[in-house]
């Protein structure tokens, strides 16, 4: 088990840390991202508009796979939603920065997402369907 934390970078961080572990070790990984409402002190330090939450499994055999994810590092902004009511949702808690990801291998489009990371600095994640 690992934990990662890097603000509204968090679920870039934890895919690039779980795309590692299969990478490296061959296994297959369980990505669960999910961030709670902060405590009501803390709330004017970090607003976050909900609570939320996304898995995926990730490994190297295609076998019912929804999608195959390539990950690069990039200097580019973030990928946004059209729908304004996912994209309220998407910005407003960082485990939910993964729902452009997500909709595209729910699609079953292919697609480039980008994701923040750090500043200066995003994860671009290629999907391309089965």
């Amino acid at each position: 088990s690992t934990s990662v934390g890097g603000h509204d970078g968090s679920f870039a961080m934890g895919l690039l840390e779980a795309a590692a572990l299969v990478h490296g070790d061959g296994l297959g990984v369980l990505l669960v991202a999910f961030d709670v409402l902060p405590s009501p002190l803390l709330r004017p330090f970090r607003p976050m508009h909900s609570a939320g939450s996304v898995a995926l499994v990730l490994d190297r055999a295609p076998q019912g796979a929804l999608a195959a994810l390539s990950l690069e590092l990039v200097e580019e902004a973030e990928t946004r939603l059209d729908d304004p009511a996912l994209e309220a949702l998407r910005a407003g808690n960082p485990a939910l920065r993964a729902l452009p990801l997500l909709r595209a291998a729910a699609r079953g489009e292919g697609a480039r997402v980008v994701l923040p990371h750090q500043p200066g600095c995003s994860v671009a994640v290629t999907v391309v369907p089965p």
